[in-house]
């Protein structure tokens, strides 16, 4: 069974929150998110990452429920 929903990884500190996903060949991949400091780092499947601050991350969740709602 496919795993769908995140799930929280971790302890202390190093807490997670990883989303399975698909990458666009339809591979299996996740999406790890997690606190650094007073912003928010998304990591990518490739190790990239992204720090988000607050408002950028309300602003990112805003977008995604905006697409999923359409």
């Amino acid at each position: 069974m496919e795993q769908h929903d995140p799930i929280w990884s971790g302890s202390g500190e190093n807490v997670a929150f990883i989303v399975p996903c698909r990458d666009e060949r339809g591979r299996r991949q996740q999406l790890t998110i997690k606190l650094s400091g007073d912003r928010v780092l998304v990591v990518d499947p490739r190790q990239q990452g992204w720090l988000l601050t607050p408002l950028q991350a309300g602003r990112l969740r805003r977008a995604l429920q905006e697409v999923v709602l359409r």
